[in-house]
């Protein structure tokens, strides 16, 4: 039988939150959420059930689905640059870097990604990446290509 659904309380005022996403990191959950279509925010918690306490506010502008993972003790933070803001002309997707989630985060930097036949394919949210850079540089599939 499935669960409940209960409204997370967040203690920071906002007319709508939408496209979040959970991230685990031992026992501390984080929340990555876009609020009042232009703000980025991370908040963490020991229970999905809260208190959430703020961890980043307004990280990045004009952006959205923001999603969180690590990988080699460095936290990275996607999200899909919305086509219209402020005169941007590109949409796609970007990343940004940190060694924590309370930062600091590098600028957002460009995601280059590249269909079957090797050319430059354009980046949105929801794609699915397939392949990954390694240490010596060769891109192995990372499952049946």
């Amino acid at each position: 039988m499935p669960g409940v659904a209960r409204k997370i309380h967040l203690n920071v005022p906002s007319t709508d939150r939408i496209d979040g996403s959970f991230y685990a990191d031992g026992s501390t959950i984080y929340l990555n959420i876009k609020r009042d279509g232009q703000c980025n925010e991370i908040w963490r918690s020991g229970s999905v059930y809260g208190p959430w306490k703020p961890v980043q506010d307004c990280l990045v502008r004009g952006n959205e689905g923001p999603n969180m993972v690590m990988y080699g003790g460095t936290y990275y933070l996607y999200t899909d640059r919305i086509a219209h803001w402020e005169g941007w002309r590109r949409p796609g997707v970007v990343v940004q870097r940190a060694p924590s989630p309370s930062g600091p985060w590098s600028e957002p930097e460009w995601i280059t990604t590249y269909g079957r036949t090797g050319m430059p394919i354009p980046a949105r949210q929801g794609s699915v990446i397939r392949y990954h850079a390694t240490d010596n540089g060769v891109t192995p599939p990372v499952s049946g290509d």
